[in-house]
């Protein structure tokens, strides 16, 4: 009984605002946005210069509508969040909800070991990716583009069915992934025929970028 009142007190002392979100909320939309039927609204979060892990809540418009903020004396909320998702989830889901939230636990035990010296704390900032975010990112780690390079120029016909994202969503999904540097959506030129009667198409194409690179590696998504 201690222990439950000590958690929530904790809870209750986080900064919390816009839609007043918790903790326990943040992790229900992340569960239900890679298991579940689907959610209009798109969670992730990141850490901060000075160690502020903010959990945010975005509306499908991109606007922020919720948000928990964790300092390093509490993450172990999350890590305890987390363990307690997996053991509250039906025995015909847990494999799903651990393959869901194996990104973010493995994300935090990074963000905790450089808190603790462990690992060189570095200068990038660390991310926690959405769901669809890190659905892309799967598929991009082992899929070969127009050009034949695995990652690089990847249809976007290919990445939507892979994913079962429609173009809109993914579009947004693609916005947010360019903005942490790790993947973008262009165009890519596809020359059919010989030289010079050769005709151009533009195909719409995903590809990583470096960091992005680094991170399906990280993650061990890359085979």
């Amino acid at each position: 009984m201690g222990r439950s009142i000590f958690v929530i007190l904790l809870l209750a002392s986080m900064n919390v605002r816009a839609d007043d979100l918790t903790l326990q909320q943040w992790l229900d939309l992340y569960v239900k946005s890679c298991v579940g039927g689907g959610s209009s609204s798109i969670v992730s979060g990141s850490v901060g210069a000075d160690a502020e892990l903010s959990l945010k809540k975005f509306a499908a418009d991109g606007s922020l509508t919720g948000e928990v903020k964790l300092t390093r004396a509490n993450y172990s909320l999350l890590s305890e969040g987390i363990s307690n998702k997996m053991t509250e989830t039906a025995a015909n889901e847990a494999d799903k909800v651990r393959e869901c939230l194996a990104p973010l636990r493995q994300t935090l035990m990074e963000v905790m070991s450089r808190q603790m010296g462990v690992s060189s704390p570095g200068t990038d900032p660390v991310f926690i990716l959405s769901p669809g975010e890190e659905k892309v990112m799967k598929v991009l780690a082992n899929q070969r583009g127009e050009d034949g390079k695995t990652g690089k120029n990847v249809s976007t016909q290919v990445v939507m069915n892979a994913t079962g994202m429609s173009d809109l969503r993914l579009r947004t999904t693609m916005q947010m992934l360019s903005s942490k540097l790790l993947a973008n959506q262009s165009q890519y030129a596809e020359v059919a025929g010989v030289v010079p009667n050769a005709s151009i198409k533009m195909v719409d194409v995903v590809s990583l970028w470096d960091k992005g690179e680094d991170y399906v590696v990280k993650m061990g998504y890359a085979k």
